[in-house]
């Protein structure tokens, strides 16, 4: 009988347990962990691994102005001077959030692959991939099949974080018109390409583009290349569109 009671005992202390939320934080609290179950590894005196499960599991590094969330990722932090993530593997359906002085991008798909240096940090994506792009003046919404999102690798670095990004098809962008009072833009295409310091949107392999109906533009389709000029505030400030070997 007590034997029965002791393993019942045993058995609710194991379920509260796995109730309970696993966290771990950096000794600088400049990286914070929640997960429901994980592994955290001090491997060598500068690095710490961590393999992390949970609905979502939530990384926030302050260091690399990004929080990472998703049902499973492995990650490996550099703690050498600054706590920043040097690699991290998230699976089920990924968001990572990337803050910048100017306003924030939020990053979403089936996977995701961070990895950063000292110089640039890039998320590799796969499945279906959305990035949103916001600032004070407006928001770029921008959706493809996979590809690359270069970050700025500091906490908060110029604009919205984003610095470039790759996306295979379908692709679509919606984006605001300046000088409209409502004006959107949207186009679509095979692949796109941003490049914020440049302050453009390349749209390649029958694009299509139109405006609604507070916008300037009208509608043209079936068009090789289109390049979207952005002001500095992210907003489309001209259309170019070239067909047939045309510039």
């Amino acid at each position: 009988m007590k034997k029965l009671i002791l393993l019942s005992m045993m058995s609710l202390g194991a379920i509260a347990l796995a109730q309970q939320l696993f966290t771990y934080r950096d000794k600088s609290g400049a990286m914070s962990v929640r997960a429901k179950s994980g592994l955290v590894e001090q491997t060598s005196a500068n690095q710490v691994h961590m393999v992390l499960k949970g609905s979502p599991v939530v990384i926030k590094s302050l260091n690399d102005g990004l929080t990472i969330q998703a049902p499973s990722v492995v990650c490996d932090a550099n703690t050498k001077t600054k706590t920043k993530i040097g690699k991290a593997v998230a699976t089920g359906g990924v968001t990572a959030i990337k803050s910048g002085a100017g306003g924030n991008t939020d990053i979403t798909a089936a996977t995701g692959t961070y990895t950063s240096t000292g110089q640039s940090s890039k998320l590799t994506l796969t499945g279906s991939t959305k990035i949103v792009s916001r600032s004070s003046t407006g928001t770029t919404t921008v959706t493809g099949g996979g590809g690359v999102a270069n970050l700025d690798p500091s906490a908060k670095g110029s604009g919205n974080g984003l610095r470039t990004a790759t996306l295979t098809g379908p692709v679509r962008i919606e984006a605001v018109q300046q000088n409209t009072n409502g004006g959107t833009i949207t186009a679509t295409g095979s692949k796109l390409t941003i490049d914020n310091p440049a302050h453009t949107v390349t749209l390649s392999g029958g694009v299509n583009v139109i405006g609604n109906g507070q916008s300037t533009l009208g509608e043209l389709r079936g068009a090789d290349r289109v390049v979207l000029v952005l002001n500095s505030q992210g907003q489309i400030a001209s259309v170019r569109v070239s067909q047939g070997g045309a510039n």
